[in-house]
């Protein structure tokens, strides 16, 4: 919650009103179609699926959304943005969510979304 007060409130509140709206913001900027890379870097609003995950992993990161404390909002965002093997570690770190990340697990896996190590 002081991680969504800090960022987004302040420049976007008046329509922004959880994280998830402002996963939402970035992904709709997202390039979905066969564009090329010219036509893609000449609108500036538009960014890739990478940017946006790199954008959640580096530039917030766990700290930001308390992840210690709150592991299922900072694994909900990683999961919205399809980064759900950190997503699955993020809940399988904290004893409460270990279940839940191994269901989640096998459930992307049976789906064909992730594949499972052997460790």
């Amino acid at each position: 919650k002081q991680w969504y007060q800090r960022r987004v409130r302040g420049r976007h509140g008046d329509i922004l009103t959880t994280v998830q709206d402002y996963i939402w913001l970035k992904l709709v900027h997202v390039l979905t179609c066969n564009s090329s890379a010219k036509d893609f870097r000449s609108n500036k609003d538009r960014i890739t699926l990478s940017e946006v995950q790199e954008h959640v992993l580096q530039e917030y990161g766990e700290n930001h959304f308390n992840s210690l404390q709150s592991p299922y909002l900072y694994a909900l965002v990683l999961f919205l943005t399809g980064l759900y093997e950190p997503a699955i570690e993020v809940l399988y770190r904290n004893e409460e969510s270990r279940a839940n990340a191994i269901h989640l697990a096998l459930a992307l896996h049976s789906a064909g979304m992730i594949n499972l190590s052997e460790t």
